[in-house]
């Protein structure tokens, strides 16, 4: 029988099979004892228009050519349409008509009876049972159910709630194929977690139980997918730079200078300093050079230190070896200046530590040019001379730089710098929470422009003056300068430069790598490790020195 078309023609429809059975299963008893009051009501109207026809005219005729035996022999092959059926007796039986009862074709299409049908002898309630395990079988199917992606090497945290997606009946759950990929299921508070270790598209099977389930009853599954992306830094590769190439340096360096305090009776106590430079992953995933450089120096006879670091301009192909160059040429120089003027120099900053006027800032300002200024020039001479030997043009080393010279005094510390290009440098007192920013930075219209020492108007004498800085500082935590591959992922803007809150961070986040501790020559490794951090969109070369 064609249930789902019959109940469609009574204006009931129903189109899904499983609620059907569903219905058929709970309300059997109900159909079956109506149905047999309304067959018997119907035969007994029937048999009473047919035995009055038959009075009349001893024949009865159908469409269908069947005989009264017949109809009365196999009432189970009769096609029903209840409410037309009753209509027709009634019209008849009013009219009093003797006729002919026509059975039309049409009404045979709406419900048949299957006799072939077996009897169903199984209980009731497994009946009902089996259709609600189809119905939530079905449910749990058409569920959108999600798991959210992970990643390689993050922790993976996500609490699975059945009842929170609908799925009420169910009593208890579980997962399996997680163990595979680093993630395990803890049934106390129905969370998933773990580290994922496989990237990629997993397959994993939800187990559900409904309420009340006994041994033997069915347990439902549903197969998932659960993304996990990879670890950005391992679709990086890191290729060797070519060691045969005339320019070439190691893709990275670092290096811890020791100074020890000084003094016999009273010892005055040295800060160390250490630097690190690291070849950019943009750089190392096609195997060519680091550009970055840095240099240091203390003099110990003079107790002065000198610091620099530089970045090559990466658009220009022999940028790596100007920053060498540099970095190398100022620390000599400077050096070399320092011995043979720490005298008058010093004097210089012992009157302008009393007396702060003009007169004073302008007799530093020319002693600083001379030492600092002349060293910057001859590192501009020096790459020139290089570009003419090797037959290239001097834009072909263009490299930023970033220097500084400084003493401590009894009266503090004086700190001297030059700059040019981007990147940065600062005084940095994490407990007074004191700021000096060195200079300023040279940021261009676009992304990615800055100035270097290889354009003429640099080293031209009034432009080199203005770049130079100075300042008496007291006690310190740091003096960092930095090429911008470190002040582009960890302040982001020129003006963040300036807050005290970037640098606290940049602090806090060297701490947890680097030991900043008096003779610590282990914070060289510490702080090329440190270089390594990850920050979607900065792979370019890292350096940075530290007074600390």
């Amino acid at each position: 029988m064609d249930i789902s078309k019959y109940l469609s023609n009574i204006e009931l429809p129903a189109v899904d099979e499983i609620q059907v059975k569903s219905f058929l299963a709970s309300k059997g008893n109900e159909l079956n004892i109506c149905i047999s009051k309304l067959w018997n009501e119907f035969l007994l109207s029937e048999n009473k228009k047919i035995i009055a026809v038959a009075d009349t005219h001893d024949v009865i005729e159908t469409h269908g050519r069947a005989s009264l035996h017949e109809l009365q022999a196999e009432p189970a092959d009769i096609v029903m349409n209840t409410e037309e059926t009753i209509q027709k007796a009634q019209l008849l039986s009013d009219e009093e008509e003797v006729g002919t009862t026509e059975i039309k074709q049409s009404d045979t299409d709406i419900m048949t009876v299957d006799t072939n049908l077996q009897p169903d002898n199984s209980p009731k309630e497994d009946l009902k049972e089996k259709a609600q395990n189809e119905e939530l079988a079905l449910q749990i199917k058409n569920k959108f159910i999600t798991l959210p992606n992970g990643k390689v090497g993050q922790p993976y945290n996500f609490v699975f709630s059945a009842e929170k997606i609908g799925l009420t009946e169910i009593e208890d759950f579980w997962f399996a194929g997680l163990d595979k990929i680093g993630l395990t299921f803890d049934t106390a508070n129905d969370t998933i977690t773990g580290i994922p270790t496989i990237a990629g598209e997993q397959s994993i099977q939800l187990f559900l139980k409904r309420k009340g389930w006994t041994e033997g009853k069915p347990v439902f599954e549903r197969n998932l997918t659960l993304t996990v992306n990879p670890d950005p830094r391992s679709l990086w590769q890191d290729k060797l730079s070519d060691k045969n190439d005339p320019y070439w340096k190691p893709d990275f360096a670092s290096r811890f200078l020791k100074v020890e305090s000084t003094g016999i009776l009273l010892k005055t106590e040295r800060k160390d300093v250490v630097a690190a430079s690291q070849r950019g992953r943009s750089h190392a995933h096609e195997g060519i050079f680091r550009d970055d450089d840095f240099g240091m120096d203390y003099d110990k006879n003079t107790n002065w230190y000198i610091i620099t670091v530089a970045d090559g301009a990466g658009s220009c192909k022999a940028s790596r070896k100007g920053s060498q160059i540099a970095c190398q040429t100022v620390v000599n120089v400077c050096k070399s200046q320092l011995e043979s003027r720490h005298k008058d120099f010093e004097q210089l900053i012992r009157e302008l530590s009393k007396d702060r006027s003009d007169a004073n800032r302008k007799k530093m300002g020319d002693a600083l040019y001379g030492i600092v200024g002349t060293a910057v020039f001859k590192a501009y001479k020096n790459i020139e001379a290089e570009a003419a030997k090797s037959g290239r043009e001097v834009k072909d080393f263009s490299t930023t730089l970033i220097v500084s010279i400084c003493k401590k005094f009894k009266f503090g510390w004086f700190v001297g710098a030059f700059w040019v290009g981007d990147g940065g440098i600062g005084i940095y007192n994490k407990n007074t929470r004191f700021l000096k920013v060195l200079g300023e930075t040279d940021g261009g219209e676009f992304a990615g422009q800055t100035r270097f020492l290889t354009m003429p108007e640099i080293t031209q004498p009034a432009e080199l003056y203005r770049r130079l800085r100075f300042d008496i500082v007291d006690e310190f935590t740091a003096l960092i300068l930095m090429t911008d591959g470190i002040t582009d992922p960890k302040f982001e803007t020129d003006a963040n430069l300036l807050k005290i809150e970037k640098w606290d961070e940049l602090w806090a986040d060297l701490s947890k790598e680097v030991e900043f501790k008096d003779n610590n020559e282990k914070s060289a490794e510490q702080l090329l490790k440190w270089l390594d951090f990850w920050s979607p969109g900065n792979h370019d070369d890292r350096t940075i020195a530290i007074l600390f």
